[in-house]
């Protein structure tokens, strides 16, 4: 009995020791970035300098590595991009790196599946970029990040020990953008916002100036009772030189945000904002001519 429960005992022992939950040295980390219309996602382990000597020592100069520790390093976009200056797929890669003194290669490879790199192949490569590495502070545990993020790029940054390196990324956010907004008026024709949608990205882009109007005289034909909209509109055609329809478009926004909020019995938060739009565009504040009825 007493050598059945020493048994039962040592099991339980056992099964505790195994289930315990102790720091892993290179502990996994992920990266999330939106850049204009792509998710970047990238899965890592990051490894600390720990007093050592990295590149050049830990890890050699000549050699693919494998950008962290553990298993490879994985990064993933759900649209094509250019990596560096080569275009690649959307998908998910292995990123390796070849670091030497004064320039790095920077690799995608489409084995994402092995530890560490190897068993990396050259053959499965998709993208191989080299760049400069720069002197940076001394950074304890290995990074990866996004920076420079603009609507269509931005920098992949690996920083560890006192250098770092940058990858250009782009992407054809403009492309993709144009394509969304003719799927949306293709599958909703007679959707003010829609139109108004597709208007303001030309205008806060500043292209295509005479679509963002055309879309955006069809937004009020089909909402006309949308301050905002008013508004948008009269940005538009004075981006255009239409002073006077400007002037026309700005004082119906006005009418209809004071009419609404009077309504609610408050004041009209953007009544001085629109009536200096007016003053800068040369004209008066005054009653708008509403559009006719039709019977």
């Amino acid at each position: 009995m007493r050598n059945g429960l020493f048994t039962s005992a040592l099991a339980l022992m056992t099964v505790f020791a195994t289930a315990q939950q102790l720091p892993v040295p290179s502990p996994a980390a992920t990266v999330k970035q939106v850049v204009g219309l792509t998710d970047f996602t990238v899965d890592y382990a990051r490894p600390s300098m720990k007093g050592r000597k990295i590149f050049g020592d830990l890890v050699p100069f000549g050699e693919v590595w494998r950008t962290g520790a553990n298993v490879a390093t994985k990064i993933t976009f759900n649209t094509d991009i250019t990596f560096g200056s080569t275009p690649v797929g959307a998908g998910t890669y292995a990123l390796f790196a070849i670091p030497n003194e004064g320039s790095w290669s920077i690799i995608l490879n489409k084995d994402t599946e092995q530890w560490g790199a190897s068993n990396y192949r050259e053959e499965m490569d998709v993208a191989r970029v080299t760049v400069k590495s720069e002197k940076s502070p001394v950074t304890e545990t290995f990074e990866i990040r996004f920076e420079r993020v603009t609507k269509n790029s931005a920098h992949l940054v690996l920083v560890w020990e006192e250098t770092a390196v940058r990858v250009p990324i782009e992407v054809a956010v403009d492309a993709q953008a144009e394509k969304n907004i003719q799927d949306a008026i293709a599958a909703k024709p007679n959707d003010a916002m829609v139109y108004r949608n597709a208007a303001s990205y030309y205008f806060q882009n500043n292209i295509k100036l005479d679509v963002a109007e055309t879309y955006m005289a069809k937004s009020v034909e089909l909402k006309s009772d949308n301050w905002y909209s008013q508004y948008l509109y009269s940005q538009i055609l004075s981006a255009n030189g239409k002073k006077k329809e400007a002037i026309d478009a700005a004082n119906m926004s006005l009418f209809i945000g004071k009419q609404a909020s009077e309504a609610d019995g408050k004041a009209f938060p953007y009544e001085k904002l629109i009536t200096q739009q007016i003053a800068d565009l040369g004209g008066k504040v005054k009653a708008p001519k509403m559009p006719k009825v039709k019977k």
